[in-house]
């Protein structure tokens, strides 16, 4: 009777497994929140002003929260503080955008992926600073009564939006989270 040894089969096994685990882990992580150093006192205190907001309310304020306008491209403000973080906020605005894939884009919509940052907020609580707010959008269409031709959208047959989401940046630039109250949704023009 032949016999061979099954111990190196097994191990090259398990290493391809592992290998193929890690690759597809890395290929299709998205994430909504960059964790850094303050990330968890930055995004529990963020989640402690806005427990009073209902889960059917998206437009929930910050309890006890002021803010300054920053940047908005809408009324073209620019606060001298935010033209030296401006690049910064913008990759933040960017990296957001990419969970959009994994969410709003499985739907019916379809954007340019040009992420444009929309607006830069300093929030206060008590007089102290804890942090911004950015906005952002895409231009976008919705796709669910567009006519297609070659199995693709005719975008010019398509209602044409913007999506637009906002999250909270910790004071350090390092952390951010999704404001749970303006997730991504189709805002059509």
């Amino acid at each position: 009777m032949k016999t061979f040894n099954v111990k190196p089969l097994v191990q090259a096994s398990i290493f391809a497994l592992i290998a193929v685990a890690l690759v597809m882990g890395v290929a299709t992580r998205a994430k909504a929140d960059e964790f850094g150093s303050d990330y968890e006192a930055f995004s529990t205190q963020i989640r402690e002003l806005q427990k009073h907001c209902r889960a059917s309310d998206t437009t929930c304020a910050l309890a006890n929260v002021a803010s300054t306008i920053l940047f908005d491209r809408q009324s073209h403000v620019m606060h001298p503080h935010v033209s030296n973080f401006l690049a910064k906020f913008d990759r933040i605005a960017r990296e957001q955008a990419v969970i959009w894939a994994d969410t709003i884009l499985e739907g019916d919509y379809q954007t340019d992926e040009k992420t444009q940052l929309d607006r830069v907020e300093a929030l206060f609580n008590d007089g102290k600073f804890i942090g911004y707010r950015i906005e952002y959008s895409e231009r976008a269409w919705d796709t669910s009564e567009c006519e297609e031709q070659n199995d693709r959208y005719v975008l010019s047959t398509c209602v044409e939006g913007r999506i637009r989401e906002a999250s909270f940046v910790s004071p350090s630039l390092t952390s951010w989270t999704r404001d749970d109250f303006a997730y991504a949704s189709f805002l059509g023009l």
